[in-house]
């Protein structure tokens, strides 16, 4: 499999779940996970993109170590993604416009624990490198882009 058709599946994943596990560096030191809506942007396939309110922990958090790992899977564990990104903190209107619109109706999760949100920020995760799991054929890859 090559880094292409590993990104292709990846893409096709999460346009299809639209969540999965979000982990950054906490303050202690520790991982800090939380479930994400998460999006592909056509023409972008080394990023993977979320939204958040600027005042949430989890952009103190990649503003001082940017090291994330996104978790995703397919259902019954058919596919496994460990995906290392750098995030960064996007405060773009026209970015955050492109966003919105990818992810559309996706975003109830978010609605409900934010409530009325007057502002957001963009997550850019520009991934590093894909672990890619089939664990039941007992398959693993590793793709690095460093």
């Amino acid at each position: 499999m090559t880094k292409d058709e590993v990104l292709a599946i990846l893409e096709e994943l999460v346009e299809s779940n639209r969540s999965g596990v979000f982990v950054s560096v906490g303050e202690d030191g520790f991982p800090d996970a939380r479930w994400m809506t998460a999006a592909f942007l056509r023409g972008e396939h080394r990023d993977i993109y979320a939204v958040t309110s600027p005042s949430d922990k989890k952009v103190t958090q990649v503003s001082a170590n940017p090291n994330v790992l996104w978790l995703l899977e397919r259902k019954g564990h058919r596919e496994v993604f460990r995906v290392k990104a750098r995030a960064t903190v996007v405060e773009n209107p026209a970015l955050l416009s492109q966003v919105l619109e990818t992810l559309g109706g996706s975003l109830n999760l978010f609605w409900q624990v934010h409530g009325s949100v007057d502002e957001f920020a963009v997550l850019e995760c520009n991934i590093t490198s894909v672990e890619y799991q089939r664990p039941l054929d007992a398959y693993t890859e590793v793709f690095s882009w460093e």
